[in-house]
């Protein structure tokens, strides 16, 4: 399983086949990227940012990612 950083979002609504390119955007750039941070993807995919919040809630909800609390 590969673990990412996941702030939690209660923004839903967005369609469907939107949700589902960025989740594919999403694994593709964590199977590329391991040990990213939810800030990575927001910079680095060009979707907007509430979408990718939403579907990462959903990769986590489907148990394809794993979030994780970052502390300092």
């Amino acid at each position: 399983m590969t673990a990412v950083t996941v702030e939690v979002s209660s923004n839903r609504g967005k369609n469907d086949e939107s949700i589902e390119a960025v989740k594919k955007a999403i694994l593709d750039y964590v199977k590329a990227h391991q040990g990213i941070k939810t800030s990575d993807l927001l910079f680095e995919l060009d979707f907007d940012p509430e979408l990718v919040i939403d579907a990462l809630d959903v990769l986590e909800e489907e148990g394809l990612l794993e979030g994780k609390l970052v502390t300092k």
